[in-house]
């Protein structure tokens, strides 16, 4: 069997580099008859020990060679992610028409429609949706775009509800969970450490704001502040927003960290005594990991997940630009467990999705 995996992969994005990993462990470990499995990526920064597993930077590839790599495949796999374009997905649209007419599958796994609307006449809308609608099989991460699918594709056999595919397998973090994360310590926790994850294009008055939010933590209690960019790298650093959200607080009280792989972010990510993200990935490694969070909901992947997850989700979920008091954070950290139980559940539900969409028996 050949498998071809794409995605919005190597660019330092943390939910994707986490697809990438799952997968690359995952997929192998399930299918003894896997000779190939084919990661294209925008850099090839990834790593696997297993032999069947290889990673080709796009940019490297001839319009022949991705060709041939789609006439081979059995499946070709979006794996992870947000549906949303930018454009219309032209040579998305091609790649599958090449793989179903020699014989294989077109797929998509473990993606959220927040960004599709079926009634959007332009011509990205109607392209992503003809995408969509051609696709062999769809794995959907939330109950919201699961019943949206049933817009545009009225066959139910070909899609699934299932968890994000960064939940495939908790093990995956078992090294980075806190103390905490077991067993609550019957003492309030100090908030000396707070970690925050914006985003690149975030202007000048949202990092007013949100170090207006800050701000008392460190003139008042000491904490230092940390930025973690959940999307690093060159170019779209979500450190962009952070190095404003900086001129905003006390010198010396809050630091910019980066990272080159996602274990660098864990580490970091660990040491916090409390989370605020505007990334989802943030949030569900947050979760992973045990750590209290809060999810500023200017987006509904954020929203659904936290209401999926069934922790405090009144404490968790803050809209944008809304005040997060003292009070509230003190209320989150004092609340808050790692939903276990619910991990578990994700998990089992991601590995289900993906057997249902490669035809194994359970």
């Amino acid at each position: 069997m050949r498998i071809v995996l794409l995605g919005y992969y190597g660019w330092h994005n943390l939910g994707d580099d986490l697809f990438v990993e799952q997968l690359s462990r995952y997929l192998p470990s399930i299918l003894p008859d896997l000779t190939r499995l084919t990661v294209l990526c925008q850099n090839c920064y990834y790593q696997s020990s297993e032999p069947s597993v290889r990673y080709r930077a796009t940019g490297d590839l001839s319009k022949l060679q991705l060709l041939r790599l789609m006439v081979k495949a059995d499946y070709v796999i979006w794996g992870g992610g947000s549906m949303e374009f930018g454009e219309a997905p032209n040579s998305m649209l091609l790649m599958q028409r090449v793989s179903q007419r020699t014989g294989g599958q077109f797929q998509f796994w473990g993606v959220g429609l927040e960004k599709i609307d079926p009634d959007d006449p332009s011509e990205e809308a109607i392209a992503s949706t003809r995408l969509l609608q051609k696709s062999s099989f769809l794995y959907f991460r939330d109950p919201e775009s699961y019943t949206k699918a049933a817009i545009f594709q009225p066959d139910h056999t070909k899609y699934c509800l299932g968890g994000d595919i960064a939940l495939l397998n908790p093990e995956l973090y078992h090294p980075w969970h806190k103390p905490s994360a077991v067993e609550q310590a019957s003492e309030p926790v100090e908030i000396k450490n707070i970690g925050i994850s914006g985003k690149f294009w975030w202007g000048q008055e949202r990092a007013d704001f949100y170090g207006e939010q800050l701000r008392p933590w460190v003139e008042k209690h000491g904490a230092t502040v940390h930025c973690l960019p959940a999307h690093s790298g060159p170019g779209n650093s979500d450190n962009q927003f952070h190095e404003k959200l900086k001129t905003n607080l006390p010198e010396g009280s809050c630091l910019i960290h980066d990272w080159e792989h996602y274990g660098d972010f864990l580490t970091l990510l660990r040491s916090m005594d409390v989370y605020i993200s505007n990334r989802l990935h943030g949030v569900i490694t947050a979760d992973q990991l045990g750590v209290p969070n809060v999810g500023i909901a200017s987006e509904s992947k954020i929203t659904n997940y936290i209401h999926k997850s069934k922790m405090v989700p009144d404490l968790r979920l803050v809209d944008f630009m809304d005040p997060i008091s003292m009070d509230h954070l003190r209320s989150l950290v004092s609340q808050y467990r790692r939903p276990s139980e619910f991990i578990e559940t994700e998990s089992k539900a991601a590995q289900g999705a993906i057997a249902q969409a490669l035809n194994l028996k359970p």
